[in-house]
């Protein structure tokens, strides 16, 4: 798992658990990559398999969704479209390793909210603007969306300088609407007496 800070995480005990039910021999760890160390971290991918681990896949996580994009070979149509990996798979051949980075947030937001029993809903609020709220603006675009409310406390910029949730809206035709949110919330005054 590639992300910054990442100790926070609980993503390495739930893979491990589940790997240990399925039976699948692999490690999964944290690795704690700074956004302006990515390319340097991506070329050393390529060494894998020349006397080094063979990776099988990364996860990655923030801020690391956008930043890892120049560094793949191929990417996926979700992953193409938004600008926005979550996923590097490993091929490995003659003449080296093949990255190829994927968005699953976006099928998974539709699987899931479809197995809650969502319906399509004409507007759609999104909380945070970072690579898995375009993923959504994506897949309240899927499931129907006229248009997407985003409330962050700042709005990154995409691969088109606008930020990154704009982007995704005008990728997928879904009008997104930014609200800027307050940092802390007001304090309630103290009660009179």
């Amino acid at each position: 798992m590639l992300g910054h800070p990442v100790g926070h995480s609980k993503s390495p005990l739930l893979h491990r658990a589940a790997y240990g039910y399925l039976g699948f021999d692999c490690s999964y760890d944290r690795i704690d990559l700074p956004e302006e160390d990515a390319a340097d971290f991506a070329a050393s991918l390529r060494e894998a398999g020349h006397g080094q681990p063979r990776w099988a896949g990364l996860s990655v996580t923030m801020p690391l969704k956008a930043a890892l994009i120049p560094a793949m070979d191929h990417l996926t149509s979700p992953a193409a479209e938004l600008q926005v990996l979550n996923t590097v798979t490993f091929d490995y051949t003659d003449g080296g390793v093949v990255l190829t980075g994927h968005n699953t947030d976006v099928a998974g937001i539709v699987n899931a909210l479809g197995h809650a029993g969502a319906r399509p809903a004409p507007r759609v609020v999104i909380l945070g603007a970072g690579g898995t709220a375009c993923a959504a603006v994506a897949a309240a675009a899927r499931l129907g969306a006229a248009s997407v409310s985003v409330c962050a406390r700042r709005f990154p910029p995409g691969p088109d300088g606008m930020p990154g949730v704009a982007d995704a809206g005008l990728r997928t035709g879904t009008g997104v609407r930014m609200l800027p949110g307050r940092t802390r919330p007001t304090p309630a005054p103290p009660p009179t007496s």
